[in-house]
């Protein structure tokens, strides 16, 4: 859900990372922008725990947003055809059973 948030805040946080220091609260993670020794950075605060990084890299999340969506959807796919073939394999093994069954 908070890597939903994330995405969903992108045009904000590019925004931002134009100024010079701000902040952006996104639920419990806390996006800030801020100098470090003459350098842009970013800083990513959750649950008292910070992470730095490079603005060019987070932008370059955002560019791998559509890859995850992508295999995101591919794995739902696989997960839903795996599901019906189990279904089905379920189904003939009762329809087996009911008839050995009924053969004794």
């Amino acid at each position: 859900m908070l890597r939903g948030r994330f995405f969903e805040r992108h045009a904000d946080i590019k925004r931002l990372m134009q100024l010079t220091v701000s902040s952006l609260p996104i639920q419990n993670l806390n996006v800030e922008f801020l100098k470090i020794y003459d350098m842009n950075n970013v800083k990513l605060t959750l649950n008292g725990t910070c992470l730095y990084m490079n603005p060019t890299t987070v932008l370059f999340l955002f560019e791998l947003e559509q890859y995850i969506e992508h295999v995101f959807y591919e794995l739902s796919q696989y997960t839903h055809s795996v599901s019906k073939k189990f279904k089905y394999f379920v189904l003939f093994l009762r329809q087996n059973c009911i008839t050995n069954t009924a053969m004794l």
